[in-house]
């Protein structure tokens, strides 16, 4: 999980290519982790790699079926503009709302 959290911060601080790679990594350490996935779909979103998101967020469906945009909205932030920036990216990479 701490490669996922660096993987966050880069997100956070806009280095997309360090975040991208570090949340890759993230995901051969954990690889059936959602909480990755959803960190790197964002990203990956906002890098302009649209259809590799949408292959993540199919990731996402396959490591847990339940998942929708509206129930991950329990992890709030408290930039809020982070949080409906991620929100959109994922509704843009074709998870469920």
């Amino acid at each position: 999980m701490n490669c996922t959290y660096l993987g966050m911060c880069y997100y956070s601080i806009c280095e997309l290519d360090l975040a991208i790679r570090t949340l890759r990594k993230a995901l051969v350490l954990e690889p059936d982790s959602a909480f990755g996935r959803v960190w790197l779909t964002s990203t990956l979103i906002d890098a302009g790699l649209v259809e590799d998101a949408r292959q993540v967020a199919r990731e996402i469906m396959r490591v847990d079926r339940k998942f929708s945009v509206t129930n991950w909205r329990g992890a709030q932030f408290r930039d809020t503009t982070l949080n409906k920036k991620i929100f959109e990216n994922l509704l843009t990479a074709g998870l469920p709302g």
